[in-house]
């Protein structure tokens, strides 16, 4: 119902902890076609638009439980639609849950997919030592109204907004990140207290050449 309510005031996205289990199975309705002369008779009495096919999620949790299913039925009736594991560039197709049954999936974002182009990344982020959920990241598009300071004045156009600082470690460059990691340590064991006080302000700090390694 509050789905519904706020639709009517314009584009609907929930984020958060389902407890939903969907594996890949599809959310939206399939085969969703009416006979055109069909259409013609209804026309006068209702519009009809037909479900959007969407292409196949990438889940790595292939169970469905009963909250999964609700939510299936949840997305096929009021339009929205799971964007975990469609995302283009496919960081949200982990796992979001780690328990005493193991890894799995449910926590989600779901909007209509008419705004799935606004949304610039969406990552399931590395478990962390606060919670057994990990965090899911998401960075927008969005008109802003501060411009910097340049020849190029504000306009309606999009624009990106400042890049977030939220990174996903690449197990890869293991090997890499512990040989730059030593070498920043060293360098740390050269600096005087005055100046390790000073690094907090400084671009150059020695542990932020560690950060090329989860943008990769």
């Amino acid at each position: 119902m509050q789905i519904s309510m706020f639709s009517s005031k314009g584009n609907v996205i929930v984020i958060g902890d389902f407890n939903a289990r969907t594996s890949d199975k599809d959310d939206f309705i399939t085969n969703d076609v009416i006979q055109n002369d069909i259409l013609r008779e209804v026309s006068e009495i209702l519009t009809y638009e037909t479900d959007t096919v969407l292409p196949t999620r990438v889940n790595p949790d292939k169970t469905v439980n009963e909250y999964g299913r609700k939510l299936l039925s949840l997305c096929k009736s009021s339009g929205l639609r799971i964007l975990n594991g469609r995302h283009n560039h496919g960081l949200d197709r982990a796992y979001s849950f780690i328990g005493a049954r193991g890894l799995s999936v449910v926590d989600y974002c779901i909007s209509t997919p008419n705004v799935f182009h606004l949304i610039e990344k969406f990552i399931i982020s590395n478990f962390t030592t606060f919670s057994d959920h990990a965090p899911l990241h998401l960075q927008f598009k969005t008109k802003t109204s501060e411009c910097k300071q340049s020849l190029n004045p504000c306009g309606d156009s999009v624009n990106n907004a400042r890049p977030a600082r939220t990174f996903r470690w690449n197990p890869e460059y293991e090997y890499e990140a512990k040989l730059e990691l030593r070498k920043s340590l060293e360098s740390l064991m050269c600096f005087s207290k005055s100046q390790m006080k000073n690094l907090k302000t400084k671009k150059m700090h020695p542990l932020m050449d560690l950060l090329h390694f989860f943008r990769k």
